[in-house]
């Protein structure tokens, strides 16, 4: 049952925002952290890349690009929320060069909506392709 705030004592409402604030400081915390680790792989937003390259083309030709698929090589998966963070790029950036890494087939996409996830496509082993 939650209760609304003026049902609760004052000292109820003062330790509620004190817990808020708490939990506000922690995610705080983390996400500096967060950045700190990150920050090895910052790289500044690149021009667009023509649609329809190559795998080592579209990786060689973009910053962009090549960031994405080492940092998904260092993480399981990831969300293009969790990429333009660790990566410091703007949205649509981001997009575009992951649209571009899947059409290349450097990177694999599982989920849908906001559960999506990339993570690298795993190598293969035949010789010929």
């Amino acid at each position: 049952m939650i209760l609304a705030a003026t049902d609760l004592t004052r000292a109820e409402r003062i330790q509620r925002i004190g817990e808020l604030l708490s939990r506000g400081i922690c995610r705080m915390l983390a996400r500096e952290a967060e950045e700190k680790r990150d920050a090895a792989i910052r790289v500044d937003v690149p021009s667009a890349v023509p649609a329809g390259l190559k795998l080592e083309e579209v990786i060689s030709a973009d910053d962009m690009a090549r960031a994405i698929v080492d940092y998904l090589k260092r993480v399981p998966s990831a969300s293009p929320r969790d990429i333009q963070r660790a990566l410091q790029g703007s949205k649509a950036t981001v997009y575009r060069r992951l649209k571009q890494l899947l059409k290349a087939g450097c990177i694999i996409r599982s989920g849908k909506t906001t559960a999506v996830r990339y993570r690298p496509r795993p190598p293969t082993t035949s010789e010929g392709h």
